[in-house]
């Protein structure tokens, strides 16, 4: 309770050496901030512990790409690796997009790109991609357009899955990992 309650304080006073002083003291190892990270927005964590370097979870946000708030993180790093949460044919202010299987799928892969970007990343560091549809029969229209966004090879590896319903009731969601150079 005493650690709880003076390390609430210091972050009222938003005073990270303190913090890193904190945590060096009572858990013995070194808290810093990994470069051109903000300690009190997005804060990117590198612990060394023991003399091993780990790097904790980071969550990335954008107003470019749909959010669900309280539900899931558009994205998250850790360890170099950006995990990007499936995403629909929704606009960024939330609304479905309706039109035709490539429409939609222009959208998913607009949201996936302003993901990306926030986590200082684009399509040619994913190295893994799931697509999930409610209609296989229209895979190829996705995949034509699919292709135009992942030009440069390796290209990554990929699952597309038949599901019986998506979020929202949309019919396309693509989820993918990126590599941080």
């Amino acid at each position: 309770m005493e650690f709880t309650h003076y390390a609430d304080r210091l972050l009222a006073k938003r005073n990270p050496n303190r913090i890193f002083y904190l945590v060096e003291v009572i858990f013995g190892f070194e808290l810093r901030l990994a470069s051109g990270a903000s300690f009190f927005n997005t804060p990117s964590w590198t612990i060394e512990l023991f003399g091993t370097m780990v790097q904790v979870k980071t969550k990335i946000e954008t107003p470019e790409a749909p959010a669900a708030p309280g539900l899931l993180s558009q994205a998250v790093v850790s360890n170099g690796n950006i995990y990007v949460a499936g995403q629909i044919h929704s606009t960024p202010d939330g609304k479905l997009l309706e039109g035709s299987t490539e429409e939609k799928v222009h959208q998913v892969m607009k949201n996936l790109a302003a993901i990306l970007k926030a986590a200082g990343a684009d399509f040619s560091n994913v190295v893994k991609v799931n697509v999930y549809v409610t209609e296989i029969s229209e895979l190829p229209k996705l995949n034509e357009v699919y292709k135009t966004y992942f030009t440069s090879e390796p290209l990554p590896v990929r699952e597309a899955v038949c599901v019986k319903a998506l979020p929202l009731g949309a019919n396309v969601e693509i989820s993918l990992i990126a590599t941080k150079d």
